[in-house]
């Protein structure tokens, strides 16, 4: 075995590629993930994914039931039409748990879900909508133990504070936000 061998064996433990629909496989597996406390989306575009196994109202419907905080980034509806829907269902389905943040320059695909015995992420290309499923996109899954766990981690401060806290960054919907 060569040395470039045992590098990808080792990365295995916790890395894993998805050729397609990572989007879709990662939330599958947060419906069957243990202890989730919190979810964090970024992604330009967002979709109700009418069409597909998984959709908005299924992943509403599992965060209210399980009252999970949301983190999401996304970019205006203003600017990108397109998120309106999904936006407004966003706002109206998981209010108590939701903080949205409109940042316009956003091209990031990243979805972390923190959960026991640890969280797991998805880095890739594909966004929350439809398209994504239908196209080829590329996904790297980190579970966030052993190297991965400070991965997971620096993941979950991109969308929940480097994110945010930067200029083109606006605060649309908190709890505890009001106008």
């Amino acid at each position: 075995m060569t040395e470039m061998d045992s590098k990808l064996v080792w990365s295995e433990k916790y890395l894993r590629v998805a050729y397609e629909r990572g989007h879709i496989e990662f939330f599958e597996r947060v419906f069957n993930a243990t202890g989730v406390r919190r979810l964090v989306i970024v992604s330009p575009w967002i979709a109700s994914l009418e069409e597909e196994a998984v959709t908005l109202n299924h992943i509403a419907d599992y965060i209210e039931r399980n009252c999970i905080e949301t983190i999401i980034v996304t970019r205006s509806p203003r600017k990108e039409p397109f998120n309106e829907k999904a936006v407004s269902l966003l706002k109206s389905r998981i209010a108590p748990w939701l903080t949205l943040y409109y940042n316009n320059g956003v091209h990031a695909k990243i979805y972390v879900c923190r959960c026991e015995p640890f969280g797991f992420a998805l880095l890739g290309s594909a966004n929350l909508t439809q398209h994504s499923s239908k196209s080829y996109e590329v996904s790297l899954f980190v579970d966030g133990f052993g190297g991965g766990k400070r991965v997971v981690e620096e993941l979950e401060l991109t969308g929940t504070e480097y994110l945010p806290g930067r200029s083109e960054s606006s605060l649309e919907w908190a709890p505890w936000y009001r106008r």
